[in-house]
């Protein structure tokens, strides 16, 4: 389960947090860059000594919406595209536990996935009963700001606000 951290910055100090990443605790510092108009993170060692600095670039928030399987491949969105877009992860009931599957492309309210999805039990006994089978599906789109330095991933959800931290 992901940590979750509110961003709460201040223009009297520095935002500071200990995250944990690969089972050792660092100082993580955001601060400010009037020269380039944004926020940096820096992660530093206990001993003080830098580990990773870069731009904190936001993740859009998880889209959460009702969905259909279609054939072995896509997902009819219920609400069309509504913020669902290539490269998201896709989370739900078709989606067998340990298989990471993506979007790659969104057209006119499908979303085409990498790997086949599952139709669920559920989904099945209203099929055979007549009825539309909508179940809820989870789109995430993460950016993680520590990839290449650490193992545990740092994403940073712009609309929440929010470090998610694991």
């Amino acid at each position: 389960m992901s940590q979750l951290i509110p961003f709460n910055p201040s223009n009297l100090a520095n935002f500071t947090f200990q995250p944990v990443l690969d089972g050792s605790t660092y100082n993580a510092v955001v601060t400010w860059n009037a020269y380039a108009g944004r926020y940096y993170l820096g992660i530093y060692s206990q001993q003080n000594v830098l580990q990773v600095y870069t731009p904190l670039i936001s993740s859009p928030d998880p889209v959460t919406m009702n969905a259909d399987e279609i054939g072995s491949n896509g997902l009819i969105l219920a609400n069309r595209n509504a913020g669902v877009i290539p490269g998201m992860t896709v989370m739900g009931p078709g989606v067998p536990v340990g298989q990471v599957v993506s979007v790659i492309a969104v057209e006119q309210g499908v979303a085409y996935l990498s790997q086949p999805v599952q139709e669920s039990a559920a989904d099945e006994a209203n099929e055979t009963a007549g009825q539309e089978a909508n179940e809820t599906y989870t789109f995430t789109y993460s950016i993680n700001l520590v990839k290449g330095y650490f193992g545990t991933p740092l994403v940073f959800r712009g609309c929440s606000q929010q470090f998610e931290i694991g």
